[in-house]
């Protein structure tokens, strides 16, 4: 005898509710090897494949025994809840199909970078969060603050923050701005520095709306970073009571653009060079500036010699190589560009 099988046993509910003929159904069924639970109410067929004993209601889609399944005309169209469905894994899954051709729905990783592109409502939200249209790439690292112009991020990660980098963040109002200047990993976090100047500093406190760039000039990107530096004469000679009327920088790849204006007074033993120290510290190589110089208390500049050099920063040379005199009112004049260290 064939025990696969469906079979309309024609039970039908009383006046009261209950079930004509439940017993004999049960009998006929246990005849047939079935150990069975049932349950509902109604003309049902009742359907147990093989030898297992399942037994489905495919009216109520009640099912007991093991192994049971419940037929797919058993399901109400949109019957079936998110909450009816198995947990995924973990967080960061989409479902669908990974493996080449058909088969078993999978767990496919979408990843934060993922999901900033998903919730996008336009192509053009979506070239913006890509970096394509204002130059800068949304990065999903957290940024701790170590300090004004250093911050750490979990893992290594200096590739991604590799010297010129440009940044831009949020601490609660506009963008802020920087370049990297050196990153370095030490287990379990990478440190980032940034070029020091005096526009921006990074408070206390979280920072947001992160970001980086590897382009020339993206959107916001200032042009330029004010700095202050140190001043001095060379061998006993001193430059002091400085104003500064441009102290600046810029970045281009690993090239540090550097532009000084200042007005001072020398003082002690008359030398021949007044110095300025370099913003971002520089390579070993001898670069030669443009200078020029007043060594008076007032009237025009003269061009000089000028060159910088890693220990002591910007030189501006008298052209004839004399010493300077001594008083106020002595002009240093600096334009060139060096590599970074």
């Amino acid at each position: 005898m064939t025990t696969n099988n469906s079979v309309d046993m024609g039970i039908q509910k009383n006046a009261d509710g209950g079930q004509i003929a439940l017993g004999t159904v049960k009998r006929f069924l246990k005849w047939l090897g079935a150990d069975i639970t049932m349950t509902g109410s109604g003309t049902s067929t009742y359907t147990f494949p093989g030898t297992s004993g399942t037994l489905v209601d495919t009216t109520h889609n009640h099912v007991s025994g093991a192994g049971a399944q419940i037929p797919t005309n058993g399901i109400a169209d949109d019957a079936v809840t998110y909450a009816k469905m198995q947990n995924v894994s973990a967080t960061d899954k989409l479902l669908g199909r990974a493996t080449a051709g058909a088969g078993n729905v999978e767990e496919i990783a979408c990843t934060a970078a993922a999901r900033s592109l998903l919730d996008d409502a336009s192509i053009a939200a979506m070239l913006t969060t890509l970096g394509i249209i204002s130059g800068w790439i949304l990065i999903a690292d957290t940024w701790t603050r170590t300090g004004n112009h250093t911050f750490t991020i979990a893992g290594d990660v200096t590739t991604t923050y590799r010297k010129g980098t440009r940044v831009r963040y949020k601490q609660g109002g506009a963008y802020e701005y920087g370049v990297v200047i050196s990153s370095s990993y030490g287990a379990p976090n990478t440190t980032v520095t940034l070029a020091t100047n005096d526009d921006y500093a990074m408070a206390a406190g979280a920072l947001t709306d992160t970001y980086i760039s590897y382009v020339e000039n993206p959107e916001g990107y200032p042009e330029w970073f004010n700095y202050t530096p140190t001043y001095s004469g060379s061998a006993s000679m001193t430059f002091t009571s400085v104003t500064t009327t441009v102290a600046r920088f810029r970045v281009t790849g690993t090239l540090v653009f550097v532009h000084i204006y200042a007005t001072g007074t020398t003082g002690g033993t008359a030398s021949n060079n007044l110095q300025a120290t370099e913003p971002i510290p520089g390579d070993a190589v001898l670069h030669i500036f443009a200078t020029q110089y007043r060594d008076a208390t007032s009237g025009g500049t003269a061009v000089g010699s000028g060159w910088r050099q890693q220990t002591t920063g910007f030189i501006c040379r008298r052209a004839d190589i004399g010493v300077y005199g001594l008083g106020a009112g002595r002009i240093m004049l600096v334009t060139g560009f060096y590599g970074m260290a």
